[in-house]
């Protein structure tokens, strides 16, 4: 979650789909700040120099995910998610949900940049994110995704010195939990499967961008689902999934329980790799 529309928005519909099913999600939340305004007038003048479509998975713009309004809302004001959102972030907690750490300071900077800090740098943003997230949560956070999965080389090391049991930074449609080994521990790096690629879209809003109804969506899903993978991890924004295809999340949530998978939370599918006491 990047915006705190996401968190006002797209968390309770889901939350009340997972409750209803019995089942647990991980919500990634970034404590800080969406965009960088300097950041995002250069990429956009530098997309507008360039002729031809960019590699990447079917998707929609801001102002059709977000509306107009909230689009101008969050370039004017680029609010920072919390503490504005610290009660929907308990809310997550109390529901039996999983709340992760999503970045620093700054969403953009981080998916731009962060491969290029000091180490000292990126343990002060983990630092801080770590310590607003708890405060609203009232609850240990040991899960981090970085911002558009950009992994800095010490990150799981970093990780790892301020007590984190997953990182979420990689997409591998045929990955499972892996014990990274760390000089300040083992860390479990549990990575995405089901994702819009290339680019990493978001799985429902990628399908939904290339006109595939939910009926198509399912069927495709259900495919990945009959080759009984020992493992899955499915990824979206939930301001867009919660706001615009919680129809589609339900029937997706009740195929993948008719199909005899579990549901658990990023963090518990990292303690179940750690305890296994072996690489996996």
């Amino acid at each position: 979650m990047d915006t705190e529309l996401c968190l006002r928005e797209g968390v309770e519909p889901l939350c009340e789909i997972a409750e209803r099913h019995g089942v647990s999600l991980t919500f990634f939340v970034n404590p800080g700040r969406a965009i960088d305004r300097a950041l995002l007038l250069r990429e956009t003048l530098a997309r507008m120099a360039v002729r031809g479509k960019s590699q990447r998975a079917p998707a929609f713009g801001s102002v059709k995910k977000l509306g107009l309004g909230e689009t101008l809302y969050l370039l004017a004001r680029n609010p920072r998610t919390l503490p504005v959102q610290a009660a929907m972030v308990r809310r997550i907690i109390d529901g039996g949900h999983e709340v992760g750490l999503h970045g620093g300071h700054n969403h953009a900077t981080w998916q731009r940049h962060a491969c290029q800090w000091s180490r000292h740098r990126v343990a002060a943003e983990v630092a801080w994110g770590k310590a607003c997230l708890e405060e609203a949560a009232g609850w240990a956070v040991t899960s981090f995704a970085s911002p558009g999965w950009t992994s800095p080389p010490c990150l799981a090391d970093t990780l790892a010195s301020q007590g984190f049991v997953v990182i979420a930074d990689t997409r591998d449609e045929r990955g499972v939990p892996e014990k990274l080994r760390t000089p300040s521990g083992d860390i479990a790096s549990v990575p995405n499967t089901l994702a819009g690629e290339p680019g990493g879209a978001g799985y429902l809003e990628s399908h939904k961008a290339a006109g595939l109804t939910d009926e198509a969506a399912l069927e495709e899903l259900d495919k990945t689902l009959v080759d009984r993978r020992p493992y899955l991890c499915l990824y979206d924004h939930p301001f867009y999934s919660g706001r615009h295809a919680a129809g589609l999340f339900e029937r997706i949530v009740e195929l993948v329980l008719e199909r005899g998978y579990e549901v658990v939370t990023c963090a518990e599918a990292g303690h179940r790799l750690l305890a296994n006491g072996r690489q996996s």
